[in-house]
């Protein structure tokens, strides 16, 4: 729900994952850094082995880190949704030992525990559309613009930074989907690996049409998505990612 929501305000967005298959702590970190992402947001629930505890807290890797201003604003939208606030921790200074996916993480980090599920006071003001809104708010700021061209925009640029960066294309950082950059936009198949595809899945994944994890591998889930896209688009139906497919997922 908060990456759907983000897509609306033009953030481009990774997902670790989009069902229910775990992720080890090193492929999730891996992914963020790999695709040199602005900021990483772990998402949880908490629980303890008594009812008392509840409530909102975050847990950022320093005191000094830029991911604090967005912990304070997160922690304020979930205090509204009805949650007591809590903090926001130095992990290591509150809990006496890192976080994985803060402190190996190269961007700016933070971990949002939501609630308490053994509290159930936490559980009766559950609710995840205002949850996810909450957090979205959180991170983008209450005077974000919710716009689908934007997130067309964005993830036009994200492809020709990828582009230049993979290919040395040399494309102008734009966010326009022109000759020179549909030309650049190398063909995908069964097989193909890299940034690239991590980039063609979360597009897909934002768009409505699922690959399954954000892992940089086309295999059968992408293709399989990448097939449904086409045929949507009254494209030839091969799976294949070629510039016709290119043009149709930057439009």
């Amino acid at each position: 729900a908060c990456a759907n929501e983000l897509v609306r305000y033009g953030v481009y967005v990774y997902e670790t994952r989009t069902d229910d298959t775990y992720i080890s702590l090193e492929d999730r970190t891996n992914l963020a850094n790999n695709n040199n992402v602005d900021l990483f947001v772990s998402i949880h629930m908490n629980c303890f082995n008594t009812e008392s505890p509840n409530g909102s807290e975050v847990y950022i890797h320093s005191a000094n880190s830029s991911a604090k201003k967005y912990a304070d604003n997160v922690l304020s939208e979930l205090e509204r949704c009805g949650f007591t606030k809590r903090g926001v921790y130095v992990a290591k200074n509150y809990l006496g030992y890192n976080l994985a996916v803060l402190s190996n993480t190269n961007a700016p980090a933070l971990l949002i525990e939501c609630l308490f599920i053994s509290n159930k006071n936490d559980l009766a003001s559950y609710n995840p559309k205002s949850l996810a809104e909450a957090i979205v708010k959180g991170l983008v700021g209450s005077k974000a613009t919710s716009t689908s061209s934007s997130s067309q925009n964005n993830f036009v640029k994200q492809l020709q930074q990828t582009l230049n960066k993979t290919r040395n294309a040399n494309l102008v950082v734009d966010g326009i989907a022109g000759p020179l950059t549909l030309g650049a936009c190398p063909l995908l198949a069964c097989g193909s690996m890299g940034t690239i595809v991590s980039l063609l899945q979360s597009r897909l994944n934002s768009i409505g049409f699922s690959s399954g994890n954000v892992d940089g591998m086309f295999g059968q889930n992408t293709k399989k998505a990448v097939m449904n896209f086409q045929k949507s688009k009254n494209l030839l139906v091969d799976g294949i990612v070629g510039k016709n497919t290119w043009r149709a997922l930057t439009n």
